[in-house]
């Protein structure tokens, strides 16, 4: 067991030359040499073979206990990963041998005890030389998806069990398909795939003999029984099979009546089986221990082994299905083999064809490390400029990681050649961006000669971090020398640019020029992805499994894994938006004891300002700020602009944190502008605000105005824009941020102008685009309603500009089918327009005839109908009998008479709005067509 070298030999001292290696990986029930053995010559290729053709790489096989179905240890594939870690590590202790690649080899379960040692090797910290070391896998027949044939295994692990007392091992249920384990496994390991050749071999044929999979010895072992001295029972075959005779005798048949057994209990077939009274008490409790457990065996569990009837053959199956063998991802070349899972790993000679695939494809991974300048002793990293730490609870961003790495590791080395490599996170303030370049510049700090470290938030800090970089390399102190000597510089380096913020300032500026090195830039800024040669992504939110695992490390809590805790951490990730440094400062203010982890969203509901201002003393120097004080240097630095534009864009965003943060349309503030214009009279309310104002020399609305405004806010990162309909949002802590850093007096202003903004939108149109666009207007009126500073939103005291934009909510809520809601309203609207208008004034006309459209809907006929009559007499009245409010009146009233079956009456109303309507608006008016449609 452990790992062991087969070349070169011990005593040939320290081998010169040696560029790699080569790490063989046996698969379950297999050995470190019988697995890569061949029966029939005995030659083992890993020794005899391998060495001749790739002589310059050192080859080790490692060997391990996976007795398929129980031994003298219970340990899982993660024990048998960190013992191929640790034996590796020993191995590879001179400079030198850290600085070689790795290629591995794995056959069956090898290859996923591979995936989980890479996998371990990337998250703790002792062997992340083996993970930055590794260039290649070769997967032969290993079951990333798992295997039906576990199945098998698994039936007689529950005969052992039965008849031994003997538990059942993990490694068993690890392998059953789509096993919970292996598809974990795979997803963890799927980021790190990319860096890595893949290499994988399916095989063809099936597995034909039990005996290679359990021994008669094993047998016997298992039921405690000798085949010699037990009486042969009497078993009916199932049906189309038939028993094994000939020279095999009865211990083939001992075997065979096992599967017959299994078989017949997987088919629910009832066999009559008779065993004669033994002399021996103790195997006769055996045998009925046998039995009984074959046939508590679950009827589910299929058989993968039978038996031919005509041939006289034990069938058999492929073990591992081909798309179980594959991983499916780009880049892997996909082989298969000729031979059953056993035999695929087996070479009786050099010349064979799958040898040759193998050691050809190990040979090529090592001649493309070998030309490449990162292998080269002269390129291990000798300056690593970075000022800062990476948090020791970064949690992760693996698809963020994945994505640099492609574009300055894994690029074409053709391109490299022809242009500088750079690549740029953008992002929200606080969602991670310097981490995650913290983390690539870590994980692959011994790919890069060199990594420097500039902070760009302004002129002076980025010549600061120059001089840093002068003074650790021994050049003179000039920013420009500094970026000269980079750009003349043959050995890879990668400048890290952080907090390239301002877009007042010129970043390329901060570039080496020429196309050597590369540059991993960081900004909230997304227009800076012009600069990008190689990728930009933008950081945003987390995932819900990142945000929960880092809340539980923030809170010191030591298992993250503990199912209890992380369902209590999910409602606190969800309410801060899944934005990393809200986590982080929520796990600090839980580890302190100020709050319990299912407090916390309660707490926030109270405490909401006072939690996000909260900033971590323990923390490292990246997390500093607090949620609250990071953005507020996005506003400091977009006041101290000093221009329209910077101030409309500090008026638009107290304007929008009080609509919802999603949804919000260039058009609102349009279309405000139009109906203000069209009835020719300002609202008050938002007559001095800057959109209101937006119009060209000859008085169109000119978007020009609020778009400055708005890209500016983008280019902090405090909105993103939808360029496709010219829609804008927020995160949801960014949009409380930008309300609770309001005065009160500020707070009730901006509600008023974001409420008084919607509520001129609303007319009374009845084109589908108007109704279209009300109904989109809804999530901003429910957020304005609630955010409402004066509860309750209308009352007695309220004034008319308070209730016109109540009944305008009221009509909004109305077309969108909340009837209740818009009755609710309509009654207090036209409670108010009474007390302060007078029964008779149009807009009281207008409410009620509203609120009875509500109460009709709302299947209150009559009272519908009994405030129909008033509005109309009164709109006769004081209108006149064509006026619009009248027509619609009548209108309103025929269909209260139609709800109650007064069905005359309904029509001789209907008759007159269209008589009035061809009369005033002409017969094809849509008023008018309306009402001949109502009339039919």
């Amino acid at each position: 067991m452990g790992l062991q070298v087969l070349y070169p030999p011990q005593d040939a001292g320290k081998a010169e030359g040696i560029k790699a290696d080569i790490v063989a990986v046996h698969g379950l029930n297999g050995d470190p040499k019988g697995t890569w053995t061949s029966r029939e010559t005995s030659a083992f290729w890993l020794k005899d073979f391998l060495p001749q053709d790739v002589p310059y790489a050192r080859v080790m096989t490692f060997g391990y206990n996976a007795e398929a179905a129980f031994g003298n240890t219970t340990a899982d594939i993660i024990d048998h990963a960190k013992s191929l870690l640790s034996s590796l590590v020993d191995k590879r202790e001179e400079d030198d041998e850290l600085r070689r690649p790795i290629i591995f080899i794995g056959h069956s379960l090898g290859g996923i005890v591979i995936k989980q040692s890479l996998f371990q090797a990337k998250i703790e910290e002792r062997y992340n030389s083996i993970n930055e070391s590794t260039v290649g896998i070769v997967f032969l027949g290993t079951p990333h998806r798992g295997s039906e044939k576990a199945v098998y295994g698994k039936i007689l692990t529950t005969l052992a069990t039965t008849v031994l007392n003997k538990p059942s091992p993990r490694l068993i249920n690890a392998l059953q398909l789509n096993s919970e384990a292996l598809m974990r496994l795979t997803t963890e390991f799927r980021f790190q795939l990319p860096k890595y050749r893949v290499y994988s071999f399916y095989e063809m044929k099936p597995m034909k003999m039990l005996s290679t999979l359990v021994s008669n010895k094993l047998l016997s072992q298992w039921f405690q029984l000798d085949w010699r001295q037990v009486t042969m029972p009497k078993l009916l075959p199932p049906p189309g099979l038939e028993w094994l005779s000939g020279s095999r005798g009865r211990r083939s048949q001992w075997i065979y009546q096992c599967i017959a057994v299994l078989h017949c209990r997987a088919r629910l077939i009832r066999t009559c089986v008779v065993f004669p009274p033994s002399s021996h008490p103790t195997r006769a409790l055996a045998t009925d221990k046998l039995f009984a457990g074959l046939f508590r065996v679950s009827s589910a569990l299929p058989l993968h082994f039978l038996i031919e009837p005509q041939r006289g053959k034990l069938l058999g199956a492929v073990v591992v299905e081909k798309h179980s063998a594959l991983l499916e991802i780009d880049g892997e070349e996909q082989i298969p083999v000729n031979a059953n899972h056993e035999e695929m790993c087996k070479f009786m000679e050099r010349q064979d064809d799958v040898y040759e695939k193998i050691f050809k494809r190990v040979r090529r991974m090592i001649k493309e490390q070998d030309s490449s300048p990162v292998y080269n002793a002269s390129f291990y990293n000798k300056h690593y400029c970075i000022p800062r730490h990476l948090s020791a609870i970064f949690t992760g961003r693996d698809d963020i990681i994945q994505e640099m790495y492609k574009g300055f590791l894994a690029t074409n080395a053709e391109i490299t050649l022809i242009k500088q490599k750079r690549f740029v996170v953008y992002g929200l303030g606080g969602s991670g961006k310097t981490q995650a370049c913290l983390k690539f510049a870590q994980d692959y700090r011994e790919r890069f000669w060199g990594i420097f470290w500039i902070d760009a938030s302004s002129n002076i800090t980025a010549n600061q971090g120059f001089l840093e970089i002068s003074q650790m390399c021994g050049i003179d102190k000039d920013p420009k020398v500094v970026r000269q000597w980079l750009s003349n510089t043959q050995n890879n380096w990668l400048l890290i640019i952080d907090n390239a913020d301002d877009p007042s300032i010129d970043v390329s500026n901060f570039f080496p020029t020429g196309n050597r090195g590369s540059i991993l830039l960081t900004t909230r800024n997304p227009d800076c992805k012009i600069h990008s040669t190689v990728g930009s992504c933008e950081l945003g939110k987390m995932t819900m499994d990142e945000a929960v695992t880092l809340l539980l490390r923030a809170t010191g809590a030591e298992d993250t894994a503990d199912e209890a805790s992380r369902k209590k951490a999910i409602p606190v990730t969800q309410t801060i938006g899944f934005l990393a440094l809200a986590i982080v400062q929520a796990g600090a203010y839980i580890r302190k004891g100020l709050c319990g982890l299912e407090e916390y969203c309660d707490m926030y509901t109270r405490c909401r300002k006072r939690l996000l201002e909260y900033a971590p003393e323990q923390m490292s120097s990246d997390y500093k700020y607090s949620v609250y004080t990071t953005w507020e240097i996005s506003i400091a630095a977009i006041e101290k602009m000093c221009s329209e534009t910077s101030r409309n864009a500090i008026e638009l965003l107290r304007t929008f944190c009080f609509l919802h943060y999603d949804g919000i349309a260039e058009n609102i503030f349009e279309q405000a502008w139009i109906k203000s214009y069209e009835i020719g009279d300002l609202p008050q309310d938002i007559a001095h605000m800057f959109y209101m104002q937006s119009q060209d020399e000859e008085n169109h609305w000119d978007p020009l105005i609020i778009r400055e405004a708005v890209v500016l806010l983008a280019s902090f990162s405090l909105i993103k824009i939808d360029e496709i309909g010219h829609c804008m949002s927020m995160h949801p802590l960014v949009h409380v941020w930008a309300r609770d850093r309001l005065s009160e007096e500020l707070q009730k202003s901006f509600w008023v102008t974001s409420s008084s903004t919607l509520a001129a939108t609303i007319s009374l149109d009845r084109g589908l685009t108007e109704y279209r666009f009300r109904r989109s207007l809804l999530p901003h009126i429910k957020s304005c309603m609630s955010l409402c500073t004066d509860k309750p939103f209308l009352s007695e005291f309220s004034g008319l500009n308070r209730v016109d934009m109540a009944a305008a909510f009221a009509i909004a809520f109305l077309e969108s089918g909340l009837l209740q809601v818009a009755m609710d309203l309509g009654e207090k609207v036209l409670e108010a327009r009474q007390r302060t208008l007078g029964s008779e004034h149009p807009d009281t006309l207008g409410s009620m005839n509203n609120l009875a459209i509500s109460y009709s809907y709302l299947g209150r006929t009559q009272e519908a109908m009994d405030l129909g009559e008033k509005v109309l007499k009164a709109s006769q009245r004081m209108l006149g009998s064509e006026h619009p409010v009248t027509l619609t009146s009548m209108n309103n009233l025929a269909a209260s008479y139609s709800d109650l079956g007064r069905m005359q009456e309904a029509m001789d109303l209907r008759e007159k709005v269209l008589e009035a309507s061809q009369r005033t608006l002409g017969s094809e008016h849509p008023d008018t067509l309306q009402a001949l449609n109502n009339l039919a």
